[in-house]
């Protein structure tokens, strides 16, 4: 990470300390034991000097500084840090604590804490907004904005998280413009003491956005946004109109691959569900072959854009002649049911070719799916996903984010405590009336945040039980894929399995 200031004299930025001459001579030499804590690679605080080329280190403490942000006159600094360089743990089990630093002095002048994770730090004026969760120490929260004074004093809750999301923030010399999703709905606001002021909003989702103050009063917002259709392209907003100013998308646009709409239902306990559906353009008459691809995060949602819900799944699915469910809800399993029912009461879906599929949280609840009684699917596709919370809380790079939504770790529960088993598939397997559904297991060989052994432990269920599976791992990629041709395959290989299911 690194910023201006806004003098443009300098650059603030985080890197951790050069690889001692010692260490490095200990690995070629293999005398490289790793001891927990003992090497901590720590993110310092540093500031170049453009003028004079020089580097200074501002903060040297053992702690991890994760962010940080420039006042307005560029000679302070307010700072973010947890204990250890380890991702969301530090932060969700001890707090961060902040910090404002002169760039002359390099003193510290004032301290404070906050019990989460924090983000998008933005200092306006006589105080600093940042983005923290609702319940402030825990991960699966909705986002909101806090406000602090400078000091440290009068910390509270500012705008927004009851029922939407603060995403990010941006600000300049005199604004604060805010992205909040609510429901399928994405919008940016202008943010102050009195009413906030709607600038954009919105249906399909926005992917990448910057805001300016032209000097004369007026706010130019540029954003990034696709549709089912067309891959990201970026626009201007001003003084209401939308004006495109790139033209990336066009060629796969004039491909017309699918239809789309926002699809609104009840849950059984009458919570409001939407999901987006994406309607086959090949001659198909209804109900259609549809594929339930249920949301990941687990915080994402589905709504309108070209990467739905992952890897681009959607639209290649939609463009080989699927309905395309992209669902999202609170009680995740029961309001996939729920709206895969609404659909089938509509004649949209034929409820005898219905699949599900899905990556990290969307895989976590397709292997679920198949284990559960509700609604037989004809297929599952399993990608990057949980069989047993209890394993993850104690490999995932995330350990407390698991913990905290499998319910709790092996070693805060007692011996005979058994809740995390019910929302982990290997262990229905055996007892599964929906575990006759074939499996394609896809997973990444290092993925640290939900490690291969997940996949590895459901493919030897199925095997044991007589399941028709395949398993798939993908050399050298990590949780989310990167590689061009492994994202080939990958869609090559689901589009043959759903076709072989439900054609």
């Amino acid at each position: 990470m690194f910023k201006w200031s806004p003098d443009g004299q300098h650059i603030a930025f985080l890197s951790p300390d050069e690889d001692a001459a010692a260490n490095g001579s200990k690995r070629a030499q293999k005398d490289d034991a790793i001891v927990y804590g003992a090497h901590w690679d720590f993110n310092r605080l540093r500031c170049a000097h453009l003028h004079t080329r020089t580097i200074m280190t501002l903060f040297e403490k053992a702690v991890h500084v994760n962010e940080f942000v420039w006042n307005a006159k560029s000679d302070q600094l307010i700072y973010a840090s947890q204990r250890t360089p380890e991702l969301k743990d530090p932060a969700l089990e001890h707090g961060v604590s902040f910090g404002r630093l002169s760039l002359e002095s390099k003193i510290e002048t004032h301290r404070w804490t906050f019990p989460g994770p924090v983000s998008h730090l933005s200092w306006l004026g006589e105080h600093l907004y940042f983005l923290g969760a609702v319940v402030p120490d825990k991960n699966n929260s909705a986002s909101m904005i806090y406000r602090v004074s400078q000091d440290g004093h009068g910390l509270a809750p500012f705008a927004y998280g009851a029922n939407d999301c603060a995403k990010q923030l941006r600000y300049g010399a005199d604004f604060l413009a805010v992205q909040v999703q609510k429901g399928p709905t994405d919008q940016i606001l202008l943010i102050s003491d009195s009413k906030p002021s709607l600038i954009y909003g919105d249906t399909y989702a926005i992917t990448t956005w910057d805001i300016r103050d032209t000097g004369n009063g007026q706010i130019v917002l540029s954003i990034g946004r696709g549709s089912p259709n067309k891959p990201t392209d970026l626009y201007s907003i001003q003084d209401q109109g939308l004006c495109q100013l790139s033209q990336h998308g066009d060629g796969i646009a004039n491909l017309d691959i699918a239809e789309y709409e926002i699809l609104y239902a009840k849950a059984r306990d009458n919570t409001a569900l939407d999901g987006l559906l994406l309607k086959p353009k090949r001659a198909i008459e209804q109900p259609w072959p549809t594929i339930v691809l249920p949301h990941g995060g687990p915080l994402d949602r589905v709504t309108m854009a070209f990467d739905v819900p992952v890897f681009h799944w959607g639209p290649w699915l939609a463009a080989a002649g699927y309905a395309v469910l992209g669902s999202v809800g609170t009680k995740d399993y029961s309001d996939i049911i729920d709206m895969i029912k609404f659909g089938i009461e509509r004649t949209l879906f034929d409820p005898e070719r219905i699949a599900i599929g899905g990556w990290s949280q969307g895989g976590f609840l397709s292997y679920l799916s198949v284990t559960r009684q509700e609604f037989l699917f004809k297929a599952a596709v399993c990608g990057g996903g949980i069989t047993d919370w209890d394993m993850l809380v104690m490999s995932s790079d995330i350990s407390a984010v698991e913990a905290e939504m499998a319910g709790g770790a092996p070693w805060t529960m007692d011996a005979d405590d058994l809740r995390t088993r019910h929302a982990s598939a290997v262990w229905h397997v055996a007892t599964g009336v929906g575990t006759k559904t074939p499996v394609l297991i896809l997973h990444s060989e290092r993925d640290e945040r939900v490690p291969l052994s997940q996949a590895i432990a459901f493919h030897r269920a199925c095997l044991h039980q007589d399941i028709p599976c395949q398993l798939v791992i993908y050399p050298r990629e990590p949780h989310m894929m990167t590689e061009r041709l492994h994202r080939i395959d990958m869609l090559k290989r689901i589009k043959q399995f759903y076709d072989l299911h439900l054609r």
